[in-house]
């Protein structure tokens, strides 16, 4: 019995089979492939980043200076960031220095920047000779870009002590520095300018902070003889040949006593322009202590800074936890100063020379966050011994205790 359109139902069927089956073909080169499409997989190449960062901070009072620093490896590449803000004496600068290490080399990059609200002393022509005295109060501003190059010449055999930077430097460096120095009371331009300066810097750098449970003690010396040559508005106006000194030590003479001494000379070499010539201000917790900031002037300086620190006991206290930190107080120091100061404020090489000292005491003690970081707490007074003045008290929180005194500078 015959059923009407059967034959075209079962050709239907038929043609839906082979339309479902997948159909393989051939390549030419013999591979097979398939009429369906298909995801190809994706490669990815992932590589690991490393970078590291390593900041400092410093707090002092009564100056109210803050400051921080930040050192940053990507690679090959440091970054060095310095904020320093001064809150109560109406200051700020910073400056971001960008590296490039090529064997022994080390070529960088450094851009600045930095204002001073509050600055008393300028230089002033008295009887034929260049003077400086206190005047009315003026604002300072300096900007500008640093080309240097440093070159490791002498490197330490201990791998240690390559890896944290130690060693005999020689250092060049250009500087395009626009500067304004403007009277607030009297709307009068005492200085402005553009300086070309070339550097030429020797110095050693071995100094090592010895680590342990308690704290962090720094070790070795410091040294360093820098050429400075100013120009204004071009190379063919020379403005003052001038040379720094600079020499720390630190070392540890007993299991219970360490010290510290700094020791800074700096004068002129040769003087083009008396008028704008390079001096340098002194006081303050990082030259002097027992004199306000800034209110020593001086066109050559012998500065002499020592500190010692007595190791009392190690109380091993934990300390409330302060914003989710934990920190312990592991030692607990009496602290001993002496600084002394030699300084002319007149340029003549003949000029009076003026002589201060000062003495002092406090407390040092060591703060140990985690075994992460440790911090130096610091509070002690500096008394003047060649002026009639009250003793100055000082309050500063470090995050190392080896700190080097290069804030003089003109």
């Amino acid at each position: 019995m015959k059923v009407p359109g059967a034959g075209r139902v079962l050709w239907a069927l038929m043609l839906l089979t082979i339309l479902c089956v997948p159909v393989k073909g051939h390549a030419e080169n013999g591979e097979e492939q398939t009429n369906t499409e298909e995801e190809l997989p994706v490669e990815v190449d992932v590589e690991r980043v490393h970078a590291r960062i390593d900041p400092e901070i410093e707090l002092t009072i009564p100056s109210g200076r803050f400051h921080l620093r930040f050192d940053e490896d990507f690679r090959k590449l440091h970054t060095r960031f310095d904020l320093n803000y001064e809150f109560l004496d109406n200051g700020i600068d910073g400056s971001l220095r960008f590296s490039r290490p090529v064997g022994r080399l080390d070529p960088g990059v450094r851009f600045y920047d930095s204002f001073d609200f509050e600055n008393y002393l300028n230089p002033t022509f008295q009887n034929g000779e260049i003077v400086l005295i206190p005047t009315d109060e003026y604002v300072q501003r300096d900007r500008g870009i640093e080309l240097d190059m440093r070159y490791l010449l002498v490197m330490p055999k201990d791998e240690k002590a390559r890896s944290t930077g130690r060693g005999l430097f020689l250092r060049g460096a250009f500087n395009m520095d626009e500067t304004f120095r403007g009277d607030l009371d009297r709307a009068e331009v005492l200085d402005e300018g553009l300086d070309l300066v070339l550097i030429g810097n020797l110095f050693y750098r071995g100094v090592r902070q010895k680590e342990s449970t308690l704290g962090v003690i720094p070790s070795g010396t410091y040294a360093s003889s820098l050429f400075e040559m100013r120009y204004r508005n071009g190379f063919k106006d020379p403005v003052i040949l001038s040379q720094r000194n600079q020499l720390a030590y630190y070392s540890t003479i007993d299991t219970g006593l360490s010290f510290a001494g700094n020791a800074s000379l700096s004068y002129p070499i040769e003087v083009w322009r008396e008028d704008i010539a390079t001096f340098y201000t002194l006081g303050g917790f990082d030259t002097i202590r027992g004199y306000p900031k800034n209110s020593i002037g001086a066109f050559r300086y012998l500065l002499l800074s020592t500190d010692f620190e007595l190791f009392m006991i190690s109380p091993k206290a934990d300390i409330p936890e302060f914003l989710t930190l934990d920190f312990r107080l592991t030692q607990v120091r009496l602290l001993f100063l002496l600084d002394g100061l030699l300084s002319q404020d007149r340029l003549d090489v003949h000029s009076p020379i003026w002589g201060y000292v000062s003495v002092g005491g406090g407390l040092s003690l060591v703060f140990v966050e985690g075994k992460k970081r440790h911090y130096n707490l610091r509070i002690y007074m500096a008394q003047s011994l060649m002026q009639r003045e009250m003793p100055i008290f000082y309050l500063s929180i470090t995050s190392s205790r080896f700190k080097l005194r290069e804030s003089v500078v003109p």
